[in-house]
């Protein structure tokens, strides 16, 4: 029982820590928590839900449809309806930004919980302060960072779904399904196509029946099939009793529409294989370039952005290159290719999808992944050391670097200024915050866990 009090009192300081390091960056890059996003899609339909209206009543830009004369969203209604009670309360002075920075803070949460609950389970032998570090680095050394601090639909919904998929990873983990549909059922009505992500709670829970005696099987059916059945139940009334409202059939999701009123070009439909090879090349080989203003530059300025098409996920994230490379004594061979085959669903859905992702400086459609990525590195068997502390500030630096050229366009670069000042003090504290960690994990009893481990 202490163990899991001083477990959750980690869980508390990475939530306290994560979300006032969000706030001080956004406001070095000057992004003001007091106004909304500059896609403030969801609050204005929670602002439209409270007017007794399903129409926004302006036209915001991207990813709005026009049906009989009513502009509306495209997207599921989960973030709408979680910002519903704060619209209310707030009105007018209601921000998508701050909302989104408790978003992304609780993630980091939510992974420390998952890698504690991997060490229970024994998929990893980490101690905590291992964990602690993988969750920071998911949040700032990844593209979690700009997708948190800025709000914007598209951004607040990655944020939001990737919730579900952490809190689906803690129900699998730790055998409860009722918290792994809940989590799936989350994210299925903030970002649709993460309903595949299911397959693993499906697979371990396959794992889990066939470890059961035949003469109970039945009872354990019984059991946990209607309890885990319920959330994803009502989450697919809701998702088709919205798209029957809004675009006249409950599987009609409005990106049908959107095509044909915003995108003509687009001829192959929503997904096809026309869109692999330019996806792989965002996702996987797209990386910054250098920009001569005439060929005569003394001082080329450096691409982070590529033209806003994204970058690829081992630029932004150089620790995923450790899981191209094999590890001696891994175990847990089904719960690992489970992981594996979940990651591959959603990748490829991803790779087959019309678009890249733009607006945006990393591969935010394989965010959704992320979560069953750093569970796979947790389940490793080295110990993190120089070379994991090496890839992890690398990638804070570029995801700060990454941050900043797509939240502050013009005056975060001026050199000199004070903005610039402390966005370059940050980047000199990161190798700071490599090497106290490195003397951290290197104090007595930062090698011993909390929590007994059971064998599968």
């Amino acid at each position: 029982m202490n163990g899991i009090t001083m477990s959750w009192k980690w869980s508390a300081g990475i939530f306290v820590g994560a979300l006032v390091a969000l706030w001080v960056i956004a406001v070095i890059l000057r992004i003001d928590p007091r106004h909304p996003s500059f896609a403030a899609h969801f609050a204005e339909q929670a602002r439209a839900w409270l007017h007794g209206q399903i129409a926004i009543p302006a036209w915001l830009g991207h990813d709005l449809v026009q049906v009989h004369g009513q502009t509306l969203m495209v997207y599921p209604p989960l973030p709408a309806l979680l910002m519903v009670p704060f619209v209310a309360l707030l009105g007018a002075h209601f921000s998508d930004v701050p909302f989104t920075w408790v978003m992304g803070a609780a993630n980091v949460t939510l992974l420390f919980l998952v890698l504690e609950a991997c060490r229970a389970r024994g998929w990893s032998r980490r101690p905590p302060a291992e964990h602690a570090i993988l969750a920071l680095t998911f949040g700032f050394g990844t593209i979690a960072l700009w997708l948190a601090i800025g709000g914007a639909v598209w951004f607040t919904a990655q944020t939001i779904a990737v919730g579900g998929l952490l809190l689906m990873l803690l129900g699998t983990v730790s055998e409860r399904w009722w918290l792994a549909t809940s989590g799936l059922a989350i994210a299925f009505l903030t970002r649709s196509p993460d309903v595949l992500a299911g397959l693993l709670p499906l697979l371990a829970w396959a794992n889990a029946v066939a470890r059961t005696p035949v003469a109970k099987r039945r009872h354990h059916l019984r059991r946990d099939l209607l309890p885990a059945a319920i959330p994803l139940c009502l989450a697919g009334i809701i998702w088709m009793g919205h798209n029957l409202i809004w675009f006249g059939g409950p599987f009609s999701t409005g990106y049908d529409l959107q095509l044909a009123q915003s995108y003509p070009e687009i001829t192959h439909g929503l997904l096809s294989w026309h869109y692999l090879w330019p996806n792989i090349v965002v996702d996987f080989l797209n990386l910054p370039s250098f920009q001569f203003r005439t060929p005569f530059d003394l001082a080329p300025s450096f691409d982070y952005t590529r033209g806003d098409n994204g970058t690829s996920l081992f630029f932004t994230t150089p620790l995923f290159l450790l899981l191209l490379f094999p590890a001696r004594g891994l175990t847990h061979r089904r719960a690992r290719w489970a992981l594996w085959a979940t990651v591959a669903v959603l990748i490829g859905f991803a790779l087959l999808w019309n678009g890249t992702g733009w607006l945006q400086v990393g591969a935010r459609y394989l965010f959704d992944a992320y979560p069953l990525l750093f569970v796979l590195l947790a389940m490793r068997p080295e110990p993190i050391g120089p070379r994991w502390l090496l890839a992890t500030g690398f990638g804070m630096a570029v995801n700060l670097k990454l941050a900043q050229s797509f939240w502050c366009r013009t005056n975060c670069h001026v050199v000199g200024s004070t903005r610039w000042w402390a966005i370059e003090l940050l980047l000199c504290g990161i190798p700071l915050l490599c090497l106290a960690a490195w003397w951290w994990l290197r104090q007595p009893g930062k090698s011993t866990g909390w929590l007994k481990t059971q064998e599968l």
